[in-house]
């Protein structure tokens, strides 16, 4: 009685917004690895170093992002 369950995602959210050059990469999921591939099947590799946020360039070479949870 009174107590409240809480739960916590495991399941990180990365978010991307407009930036100067490029775009930015936000997640807020301490731990998480950023990867990157040129396709979506991959091959992933991972983006080091990589921090929230992480800026990227806009190259016009097409990449894709994705977190892992550790």
């Amino acid at each position: 009685t009174g107590e409240v369950a809480r739960l916590e995602s495991t399941t990180p959210a990365l978010s991307i917004t407009p930036a100067p050059g490029g775009f930015s990469l936000t997640w807020d999921f301490p731990g998480a690895l950023l990867e990157e591939a040129p396709t979506v099947t991959g091959p992933w590799t991972p983006v080091e170093p990589a921090a929230s946020p992480h800026l990227i360039s806009a190259t016009g070479t097409e990449r894709y992002f994705r977190l892992v949870a550790p």
